[in-house]
């Protein structure tokens, strides 16, 4: 059983369907109605339509279960309760909602920051990723642009001292945005997925191609290639340029 919100539990469940078939039994917990609900309803439809054809159980609108007994997720004897009172037996329990921010370094689970990233209360700490207090949806490409902004702001503030110049998130990172406009991808085992620019999903093969692409240059990256970078960045230029006018 995979307990999830959003794609993590629907790649692994896609991953584990692809690589048994229904020789496995695989069930998907959600507490959202349809699945993969940072995205438009398209993208939902087609994960679900993909998992069940190949035999994954989905079961929407239940509430996170807790463990049989106090028994941990991994326990064989695990029995999943969700929150309507029924029993959702298993033998591993994998749980893919996410954590929160590390309540030691700040307190409510999510780091406030200003529009550089500087996070408040401190003067020479900039923050990015998932445990950032922001609206934007939770994304890689959007931990990507915060990322970037929060390097080039920290690094600016070496080395130009108490006035730099300090780039502003989004806006800085988005061709002017006022929002970090939604660019996802979800894999659906090898050669299928959904891929979402703004408004427009593109379901199938070409999905996972894109990705497949993206993971590619990425590695690359972190070979510290100049040229893969640059054409990195126009790349990713031209996408935000294109999503702001779909």
């Amino acid at each position: 059983m995979i307990v999830s919100r959003g794609p993590s539990g629907v790649e692994l469940a896609a991953e584990l369907a692809g690589a048994h078939g229904k020789a496995l039994s695989i069930t998907l917990v959600c507490s959202q109605s349809s699945l993969l609900p940072g995205l438009r309803p398209r993208a939902g439809r087609y994960a679900q339509r993909w998992l069940e054809k190949r035999g994954v159980t989905i079961v929407l609108g239940e509430r996170e279960p807790i463990t049989n007994d106090g028994e941990p997720f991994w326990s064989p004897r695990a029995a999943a309760h969700a929150d309507r009172g029924r029993a959702l037996p298993c033998d591993v329990l994998l749980w893919c909602v996410g954590h929160r921010a590390n309540g030691g370094v700040v307190g409510g689970g999510v780091i406030a920051a200003d529009a550089n990233l500087l996070v408040k209360s401190f003067a020479n700490v900039y923050t990015s990723g998932d445990c950032l207090q922001s609206g934007e949806e939770k994304t890689a490409s959007a931990a990507d642009l915060a990322a970037m902004v929060a390097a080039v702001n920290g690094a600016r503030a070496l080395k130009r001292g108490d006035n730099p110049k300090l780039l502003a998130f989004p806006r800085d990172a988005c061709a002017g945005a006022a929002h970090v406009p939604v660019v996802a991808c979800v894999n659906l085992f090898k050669h299928s997925g959904v891929r979402q620019f703004k408004s427009v999903v593109i379901c199938g093969a070409v999905a996972a191609l894109t990705k497949a692409v993206i993971e590619a240059a990425q590695l690359t990256l972190a070979r510290e290639r100049a040229c893969v970078f640059w054409l990195w960045r126009l790349f990713e230029t031209l996408m935000l340029a294109v999503c702001r006018v779909l």
